[in-house]
C-alpha cells in the first residue's frame, strides 16, 4: 500500500483528510484578505488551522470596504 511508504495507517488517514479538507476552507473563506488564498493555506499549515482562522478572521474584519 502506497500509505505504508510513508508511515500512515489506515486510521490515520481521516484525520489527515480532515484537516486538509479545514485548511482549504479556510483559505477559502481568507481568499480576499491580504493574504488572499496561498497566503492563508500557507499561514494554517505553518502555525495551526485555529490560529490562521483567528488572523484571517481578524484581517476580514479590518478590511475597509
Amino acid at each position: 500500500m502506497t500509505l505504508a511508504f510513508f508511515g500512515i495507517s489506515g486510521a490515520e488517514f481521516p484525520l489527515i483528510l480532515a484537516a486538509v479538507v479545514i485548511i482549504m476552507s479556510i483559505g477559502n473563506y481568507g481568499r480576499d484578505t491580504q493574504l488572499g488564498y496561498k497566503g492563508t493555506v500557507i499561514l494554517c499549515l505553518l502555525a495551526s488551522p485555529l490560529l490562521g482562522f483567528a488572523i484571517v478572521y481578524f484581517l476580514k474584519a479590518r478590511k475597509p470596504g
